[in-house]
């Protein structure tokens, strides 16, 4: 019995590692494009966002932020 329950937290903890950084991008894709016009950090599906301004240390959307570049996103619907 002890070996399926290692198997079973093995099996858990690989699905965990795998499908937590999907989730995660699932959920700040529908953050980012919940808009219908380009603003800010926003942008809707199949459109670029491009800063047009550096950003400081006071950014906190990324951990460490380079500030001698500017950001560009999308969230591209390739179907």
């Amino acid at each position: 019995m002890k070996k399926n329950n290692v198997d079973l937290w093995t099996t858990v903890e690989d699905a965990y590692v795998y499908c937590f950084p999907l989730v995660l991008m699932d959920a700040t894709m529908m953050q980012h494009t919940n808009t219908v016009e380009p603003r800010s950090e926003y942008a809707p599906v199949n459109e670029f966002l491009h800063d047009n301004q550096l950003k400081n240390a006071d950014w906190k959307n990324v951990v460490s932020p380079n500030v001698d570049m500017l950001y560009s996103q999308a969230f591209l619907d390739l179907k």
